[in-house]
């Protein structure tokens, strides 16, 4: 309840401890006028005119004590905690994209000259099957050498939506510019129905350069008529809806290391976007899991667990 109209709120905490303390003077005040016999009775309102302003004084009186004695003394209003951000795949009017990877295309067993260990090598192509382009836009730092990427999702009026996506850097191995953490690559042992286990290795967070290479097959409903992102730069990268971009099995950073790795049946996780920076129509088809046998220098896809 609030306080009664003309009561500040700096002045609550004086008045709720008024309230709470014995009506009557300080034991060191003076009392003027003699002093009333104790057998004598309380003096009663007669009905009058002003009966109805000592009932609405005590009527704010009371409020006010049932406020302090509720809350204690009152306080700075609490703001309502802020309602969370609707998800950019909520709203129909972005037109967003929808990367999807596949199962590879190549796969092999290398064991590195000079010794080392063997490592599993396999292909990526990684597909936008969604109504929009993934678009990045990138802002340079010159202090780090990198640039942040900025995802421009396009709407149906024609408007554009921005949101931080991660960072661009120089790829000293390919010699052009990734997005950072984009993929990453398990190896697990898995159970009898083909659920992850335990895992055995990783390439860790990679990054890729996002390109239009190829046309989707099969085509999916929404294809960008040409390709529109063409070059690996920190100014801008994408895939276009209906595009697809493929790293071949022998590039930097397409491999497992199989060190002490045993032979044997295991399941290779591919993710995209791991740390879900990027706005899609749909994240839960951002991994796929399919199964391989190791043995020696040789290895097999598994068409199931």
């Amino acid at each position: 309840m609030g306080l009664p109209h003309g009561i500040p709120i700096a002045d609550s905490h004086a008045r709720c401890a008024s309230a709470r303390r014995p009506a009557g003077p300080p034991a060191t005040a003076n009392v003027i006028g003699p002093a009333r016999p104790p057998t004598r009775r309380p003096r009663r309102y007669r009905r009058g005119a002003g009966e109805p302003a000592a009932a609405a004084l005590i009527v704010a009186w009371l409020a006010l004590l049932a406020a302090c004695n509720a809350g204690g003394a009152a306080g700075p209003a609490v703001a309502p905690p802020p309602q969370p951000t609707p998800s950019p795949a909520a709203d129909p009017e972005l037109l967003l994209p929808d990367l999807v990877t596949t199962r590879p295309d190549q796969l092999y067993i290398e064991e590195p000259q000079g010794g080392g260990g063997r490592e599993l090598r396999f292909s990526t192509t990684l597909v936008n099957r969604g109504i929009g382009p993934l678009s990045l836009l990138g802002s340079f730092d010159e202090a780090s050498g990198d640039a942040s990427a900025i995802q421009v999702i396009k709407r149906r009026d024609g408007g554009e939506v921005e949101r931080f996506a991660g960072k661009l850097s120089l790829d000293p191995a390919h010699g052009h510019y990734h997005l950072n953490d984009f993929f990453i690559f398990e190896l697990w042992t898995y159970g009898p129905r083909g659920s992850l286990d335990r895992l055995v290795a990783t390439t860790g967070k990679i990054t890729f350069c996002l390109l239009d290479v190829t046309r989707a097959e099969p085509a999916p409903t929404s294809v960008a008529e040409a390709p529109e992102f063409i070059e690996c730069s920190w100014r801008q990268q994408g895939i276009s809806q209906g595009w697809s971009e493929t790293y071949d099995a022998t590039l930097p950073g397409q491999q497992l290391d199989l060190t002490g790795v045993p032979d044997g049946r295991y399941a290779v996780r591919a993710r995209i976007d791991p740390d879900g920076l990027l706005a899609e129509t749909n994240k839960r088809n951002n991994s796929l899991i399919f199964y391989v046998e190791i043995t020696g220098t040789e290895v097999r896809l598994l068409d199931r667990p």
